[in-house]
């Protein structure tokens, strides 16, 4: 018996096929394993991202919340020494307004503010508009307000 050497080596050059085939199966299989864990893992980080956006987001959302609460508090901070300087007076009749405490008095001309406006935190200060037989009648342009006083009453009056 005579071995066909031609025989082997195609039977070899087909194994090596095969073999190459297999491998590049494998590699094929891999790769496509490989890919769908790229794809698993560019959905994760994109997932990441995104939670990073909204947190980043959110943390500005705060940051703007804790600004405004700042300027929120230093404006009753101001309004709190500002309104320190006043004391609520019955001037009769259901009239009240605010008036300077004595030491507060200083240089600033005299002046009532209108408890109501003062009650929401506003310094506004009470005009006298008009005189009606034995009274004075003050008013508030803020909030239209009227305060009603004996005609001898004005801010000076009650100055010191």
């Amino acid at each position: 018996m005579v071995i066909d050497m031609a025989s082997i080596g195609a039977v070899a050059g087909s194994l090596k096929a095969a073999a190459e085939m297999t491998k590049a199966m494998i590699d094929l299989r891999d790769a496509t394993t490989f890919n769908s864990k790229v794809i698993e893992l560019q959905g994760i980080i994109m997932s990441a991202q995104s939670s990073a956006m909204a947190a980043q987001s959110d943390q500005f959302t705060l940051l703007e919340r804790v600004r405004e609460l700042e300027e929120e508090m230093a404006r009753m901070k101001k309004w709190d020494a500002e309104a320190e300087k006043y004391e609520l007076r019955n001037f009769g009749g259901g009239t009240v307004a605010y008036i300077l405490k004595k030491k507060a008095q200083g240089t600033e001309a005299p002046h009532w503010l209108c408890a109501t406006c003062y009650t929401n935190k506003r310094k506004s200060f009470l005009q006298h508009t008009a005189d009606i037989p034995r009274f004075s009648v003050f008013s508030c342009a803020a909030c239209k307000s009227k305060a009603t006083v004996p005609i001898r009453m004005s801010p000076e009056s009650t100055w010191g």
